[in-house]
C-alpha cells in the first residue's frame, strides 16, 4: 500500500514538456513524443554588484531525443547565438536564466525558463 501512495505521488508530480517550464541543470523533461535534458549551463553575465566592462552572456546546452534520435544543441545570449531553436517540430525558447549571479554567489542552484510549443 505504501509502495502505491509513493509511485502515485511520483506521477502526480512529473512535469510535461509543453508551455512555460523551468529546468535544472541535469534535469529531464519528457512528453509522448520527445524527451529534452539540460546537459550543461555556462554563465558569465556580469555580477549585479560588480563594474564589469561587459555584460557578459549564457549558453545552455540541450539534449533533444526522439526515438533512437538524439540532437544536442546549444541556446544562449552570446553573439551568434539564438534564444530559441525548432528541434524535432518543437520549438524551444529560452526565457530566462535564473538567478542573476552577485558577486558572492556561484549561482549552484540555476534554473532555465523555457517556452515549449508543438509547431
Amino acid at each position: 500500500m505504501i509502495i502505491l501512495i509513493i509511485l502515485i505521488s511520483l506521477v502526480s508530480c512529473k512535469k510535461e514538456l509543453n508551455g512555460a517550464l523551468e529546468m535544472k541543470l541535469g534535469e529531464t523533461l519528457s512528453n509522448d513524443d520527445i524527451s529534452l535534458k539540460v546537459s550543461a549551463i555556462s554563465d558569465s553575465r556580469c555580477p549585479t554588484d560588480v563594474d564589469c566592462f561587459a555584460a557578459g552572456w549564457y549558453e545552455i546546452t540541450f539534449n533533444a531525443t526522439k526515438q533512437d534520435s538524439v540532437v544536442n544543441f546549444v541556446l544562449g545570449s552570446d553573439n551568434g547565438l539564438s534564444l530559441d531553436s525548432i528541434v524535432f517540430n518543437y520549438k524551444i525558447e529560452v526565457t530566462d536564466l535564473t538567478p542573476y549571479p552577485t558577486g558572492n554567489d556561484d549561482s549552484k542552484d540555476q534554473r532555465v525558463h523555457l517556452k515549449v510549443s508543438k509547431q
